[in-house]
């Protein structure tokens, strides 16, 4: 499989640090049902495994870290099998430190075999091992369980920003005709437009 070491994900990426490297036996050999980030810099490549109203299975190579500025949650409870590659989980939690209490990210490194499971709403972000001067890709098992809906029928996830939660179309794009989600990770304004 051709890699690039810039990870912009043209394919095929025109930087001249491509190189050849050995996929996991479990690459599949499609292109991926979906994929979040822009043509020239993506997030993650989602495969549909099993998909169903109960639960789904989905299989992912996550490209870049999540950005610092929020964590995010999701719909549904889910539950992550580390593949290959690993990735440090943040997560927000709250210490008691002389009565006070104090909320502080704390982050564990997930080698592959780690499961992972996290409720729905749980605040978390993923942060990639570099590899030199670039980040190292992860694959994982990204199994899925009922999805909770707002009233308005949208999925109920978003980001938590420091001055409260946000819903995710405040906080990304979709673009209908090229099928790219587009993050904008403005916490203060929403969406930037430009």
């Amino acid at each position: 499989m051709q890699v690039c070491n810039c990870r912009q994900g043209r394919d095929p990426c025109t930087c001249g640090k491509t190189q050849t490297i050995q996929s996991p036996w479990f690459a599949p050999k499609r292109p991926p049902d979906f994929f979040i980030g822009r043509a020239d810099g993506r997030y993650l490549l989602r495969w549909y495994i099993f998909r169903s109203r109960l639960f789904s299975i989905y299989l992912h190579q996550t490209l870049r870290s999540d950005s610092e500025v929020a964590l995010h949650d999701h719909p549904w409870a889910n539950l992550s099998i580390v593949l290959s590659g690993g990735y440090a989980e943040v997560r927000r939690v709250s210490i008691r430190v002389d009565g006070k209490i104090w909320d502080i990210e704390k982050q564990v490194w997930c080698p592959p075999g780690t499961i992972i499971f996290r409720r729905r709403g749980t605040p978390h972000r993923l942060v990639l091992p570099l590899d030199g001067k670039s980040e190292r890709s992860c694959w994982s098992l990204f199994i899925t369980f009922w999805k909770h809906l707002d009233p308005d029928g949208k999925p109920h996830w978003g980001f938590h920003c420091p001055k409260g939660w946000k819903r995710f179309d405040q906080m990304v794009k979709y673009d209908e005709k090229t099928g790219e989600s587009l993050p904008a990770f403005d916490c203060d304004g929403g969406i930037d437009h430009g």
